[in-house]
């Protein structure tokens, strides 16, 4: 008889994971330890934290190491991970990646230029390897009004192809028109990488959306663009974008995207939900 019980390949295999997991569970500690350490005068005014949905700084602080510990579990990701960030706002998530992030490399995108040159300012000079870029919108229905007959040009050129691992894009699409929209998701077809995923949230139009409005009298502004399949309503920050499943699914499709995993929204009541937004992990489609 051995002197030690033999031992199989699945609790070996165990053993590894449960020390690579300690490991990350470490670097996520000590990120989440510096974010919560940042002191008034290292966050972004307070009007800018309200911008983006947060009421204090402590919350603003929970939303930053929430979202950042999330993407960084769920999607394994390392310090060398190459990250975009589609609506990075004032730098809510690119705060913690700034830190987080060694030899890999993070991109912040945002209409928003105030938002932008905060980043720039206070955020890049820590990290070389973290970018924030204004994209620049001829028409800015956001901040303004909406204006039909004005079409944006949104691209990445900045970012080389399958030059991604990660993507995500939070409470964005749900602004956004279907060529801005498309804009976006066809330069995440061109930018992930073959085992690279993208994070989205949106606001799917479905059975679920029409008996919420029946029930609560919520909504009642969203209406169809014609037989679109794509939904809008109020204005301004308000502005609302809504998609059926099946224009969803064929947007992703022209930008060779496939969804491989999507969850339901709190939004509109839908049972189950998680989270407020229905929520999509996409890929790049096979052979693409």
């Amino acid at each position: 008889m051995p002197d030690t019980p033999l031992r199989s390949g699945f609790v070996n295999q165990i053993e590894g994971m449960h020390k690579r997991t300690q490991s990350q569970q470490d670097r996520l500690k000590a990120v989440t330890d510096a974010c919560f350490s940042l002191t008034e005068s290292e966050l972004p005014p307070i009007e800018f934290i309200n911008m983006i949905g947060s009421d204090t700084q402590v919350h603003f602080k929970a939303a930053m190491t929430s979202f950042f510990h999330e993407f960084a579990v769920r999607f394994n990701l390392t310090p060398s991970s190459r990250v975009l960030d589609i609506g990075s706002g004032c730098g809510r998530v690119g705060l913690p990646f700034s830190i987080f992030l060694k030899d890999g490399k993070y991109y912040g995108v945002d209409v928003w230029k105030d938002g932008v040159d905060w980043c720039n300012t206070h955020i890049a000079p820590s990290n070389p390897n973290v970018e924030f870029h204004h994209m620049q919108a001829a028409n800015n229905y956001y901040a303004d009004d909406y204006n039909p007959s004005v079409e944006n040009e949104y691209t990445l050129g900045f970012i080389p192809k399958k030059g991604l691992d990660f993507a995500f894009a939070i409470s964005v699409f749900t602004h956004l028109t279907p060529k801005d929209s498309q804009d976006y998701l066809n330069e995440l077809g061109r930018t992930l990488d073959d085992e690279g995923a993208a994070f989205l949230t949106c606001f799917i139009i479905d059975d679920f959306f029409f008996r919420h409005v029946e029930r609560t009298g919520m909504h009642r502004a969203v209406k169809q663009q014609g037989d679109s399949g794509f939904y809008q309503g109020y204005a301004g920050q308000d502005f609302f974008g809504g998609y059926t499943r099946k224009l969803w699914e064929e947007m992703l499709t022209k930008a060779g995207l496939r969804t491989i995993g999507h969850e339901l929204g709190s939004w509109a009541s839908k049972p189950g939900a998680r989270v407020y937004q229905d929520t999509f992990v996409v890929m790049r489609a096979k052979g693409r």
